[in-house]
């Protein structure tokens, strides 16, 4: 997992007991001390709920103050689990700079935005006091191409589009190589639909397009050009007998452009049209 640091990161944990008497010291009026006491003793989860934050008035303002004055500012900012996602989309996101109050920074709300964005599968967001800000995601990862009505994305095992081709079409290069699926449905059924054909060894390298029919079934686009109707009940069944033809007989390899195998006792081939 990698690890992202945006500024030198000290000792991590929550504020100890040297570092709270400081505090103590710096504060000068005896209802800012109290104050300041009072958010020290308070519980992690007032923080990380947003709480305070939430709660407004001039009591929070006065917090809010006192906890600059007195060092509780963003400092560092750690993000794990970042691996292909733009680093800039991600910070946006969590919506905090160095030397802003770490005290008006709502992790459940950064959360909640960063779980937004199409590249994140989850998010944890925390603060480490004096000035740490801690964020831990789980990146979606890029599965198949997935093609619908005449555009392009790139999704994960569960149909979720991480990215698409409204940038261009250069914005999908890097993921040329992943399998292709196309069609309404195709992007929730891709999954378990290339687990299927995988297991078919001399098929599955073959295939350059799985297109989605309905909702309910498969036809395969194999490098030949050949397309191959599996039925919508035992495609297993279906891929199996192909398999046995392809290494018998080499049909893949004839002068056909379709194999129907929708019907369960008979197999139906179509010729490729006759040049003239």
């Amino acid at each position: 997992m990698r690890r992202v640091i945006l500024a030198p990161l000290p000792e991590l944990g929550a504020i100890r007991p040297a570092e709270a008497r400081v505090l103590w010291r710096r504060a000068r009026r005896g209802a800012e001390l109290t104050l300041l006491a009072a958010l020290i003793a308070l519980p992690t989860a007032a923080f990380e709920s947003g709480l305070l934050a939430r709660a407004g008035g001039e009591a929070w303002r006065t917090a809010l103050a006192l906890g600059a004055e007195s060092g509780l500012k963003v400092s560092e900012i750690v993000i794990e689990g970042r691996e292909r996602m733009p680093l800039t989309e991600l910070a946006g996101a969590l919506g905090v700079g160095w030397g802003e109050s770490i005290l008006a920074f709502d992790p459940r709300a950064a959360r909640e935005r960063i779980e937004a964005l199409s590249w994140v599968r989850e998010a944890e967001v925390s603060r480490w006091f004096p000035g740490t800000v801690r964020l831990r995601i789980v990146e979606r990862v890029p599965f198949a191409l997935w093609q619908h009505q005449g555009r392009f994305a790139v999704i994960d095992r569960e149909g979720a589009v991480i990215l698409d081709d409204a940038g261009g079409p250069g914005a999908l290069a890097p993921y040329a190589g992943l399998p292709l699926v196309v069609g309404e449905g195709a992007a929730t059924a891709a999954a378990d639909a290339l687990a299927l054909v995988a297991a078919f060894p001399s098929l599955a390298p073959r295939v350059s397009a799985m297109v989605r029919v309905g909702d309910r079934r498969w036809n395969l686009r194999f490098d030949t050009g050949v397309d191959v109707l599996l039925p919508e009940e035992d495609a297993r069944g279906a891929l199996a007998r192909l398999a046995g033809l392809e290494a018998r007989h080499g049909l893949l390899e004839r002068r056909i452009d379709r194999v129907d195998m929708r019907l369960p006792d008979r197999l139906v081939v179509h010729a490729t049209p006759a040049e003239t």
